[in-house]
């Protein structure tokens, strides 16, 4: 069976992505991730320390940039209008570590079987 156009689309989405991050997922074993880092070090990070904020911001080098982006949180924020009425807004005000810590676990899974598919 052969993909369809939505599912070619959402690949190319997801691989430009991953093309555009700043850190580069390298693959997992024994329950470890191994990520190069926006500096270009080697991590290895335990699945709980993708869950940290503080240690995923670490990967980032501090810049949420790409996080906010890819995983925008969003508030809603009410704003007074100059004639008195009030209107609410959706403004992103973090990234959603959730999110982002499962893209990070999928992506260096995806390495790990891309590295086992090609005899590495």
């Amino acid at each position: 069976m052969s993909p369809t156009s939505t599912q070619k689309t959402r690949l190319q989405n997801a691989l430009d992505e991953a093309k555009a991050c700043p850190i580069t997922p390298l693959g997992m074993g024994d329950g470890l991730y191994l990520i190069r880092d926006a500096a270009g070090d080697e991590r290895t990070l335990l699945p709980r320390q993708i869950d940290n904020r503080h240690i995923v911001m670490s990967l980032f080098l501090g810049d949420d940039t790409w996080l906010r982006q890819n995983f925008p949180k969003y508030a809603h924020v009410y704003a007074k209008n100059p004639d008195g009425s009030v209107i609410a807004e959706s403004r992103i005000v973090d990234f959603n570590r959730e999110q982002a810590s499962d893209w990070i676990a999928n992506a260096c899974f995806n390495a790990a079987n891309a590295a086992f598919a090609g005899g590495e």
